[in-house]
């Protein structure tokens, strides 16, 4: 049952999470050990509520994840776990998790509430809603990336929100692309929301979005720094990483799980690491 629940708790998306670190990263409090701490913190709170929360999605999911090849495999879609243990487990780290939270101060609670509730309303009804589902899932991402700045208690960049909202579209809009792909003619009865979407609609959403997230960042790289634009230099590695994600989406059929990608594609693996390097390196000894 541990083993289960722990992969019910989907470790890898744990990856998401680590939008958190922007703020202390680009607000350039890398060297303040009590900041560092408070954003890892941060980090691990959120870890333990989104788990709790797969795990309900999961719960509320199981009829519909047992038409996907892939997710049918969960414990709980398989009947390797038991739902109303699973559901328990899964409130309890939720309300934990909330009410530690709380020690990071009351906005960041709030942030850490408001996603809780984001997630919970689109695990049982905005994720039906065609283009609404994907909307909800930007704003997932902005909400965490807000939470890492008031963790710290930092100005949240106007650059941070954007960019964030329009790179998580982009996962999103790939997700559901990957999903039609892949689930053909049972695609709606896994997801309701994809009975609405088309291939070209999806693929026009995906050129629109993909130039939004490159335009919007070189935007940022030319105006980060009031007497610099050398963060200029980092856009080369988002070109790739765009680039390079499109191609795994549709040359791989990789585009549905953006952890994967992150975990196991070593090109996507090595430009982030060196897109990160360069950004450090620009923003605290340039």
């Amino acid at each position: 049952m541990i083993k289960n629940l722990l992969l019910s708790m989907r470790p890898a998306q744990w990856t998401k999470n680590l939008v958190i670190f922007a703020g202390l990263i680009f607000a350039k409090r890398i060297g303040d050990f009590s900041d560092v701490r408070r954003v890892v913190f941060a980090f691990l709170l959120f870890c333990l509520i989104s788990s709790g929360l797969y795990i309900l999605n999961d719960v509320i999911d199981r009829e519909k994840d047992r038409l996907h090849p892939e997710k049918k495999k969960r414990p709980i879609a398989s009947g390797r776990l038991a739902k109303r243990p699973a559901a328990m487990v899964a409130v309890v780290m939720v309300i934990s998790g909330l009410l530690i939270s709380l020690a990071l101060g009351n906005s960041f609670g709030l942030t850490a509430m408001g996603y809780v509730l984001l997630t919970v309303f689109y695990s049982l009804f905005l994720k039906s809603l065609v283009i609404i589902d994907i909307l909800a899932i930007a704003v997932g991402f902005v909400l965490r990336a807000i939470a890492g700045a008031l963790a710290i208690a930092v100005n949240i960049s106007p650059w941070l929100l954007v960019c964030t909202l329009l790179l998580a579209l982009f996962l999103g809009l790939s997700k559901r692309r990957s999903e039609l792909s892949v689930l053909g003619n049972k695609a709606q009865r896994h997801r309701e929301s994809l009975a609405d979407y088309r291939g070209p609609l999806l693929d026009t959403l995906l050129a629109i979005i993909s130039s939004s997230v490159i335009i919007s960042y070189a935007l940022y790289s030319f105006t980060s720094g009031r007497h610099s634009t050398d963060m200029m230099y980092t856009l080369p590695f988002v070109l790739y990483g765009v680039m390079r994600y499109l191609f795994l989406l549709y040359a791989r059929s990789m585009g549905g799980a953006p952890e994967k990608v992150l975990l196991r594609d070593v090109p996507t693996i090595v430009n982030i690491f060196l897109w990160l390097s360069v950004c450090v390196f620009i923003l605290y000894w340039r």
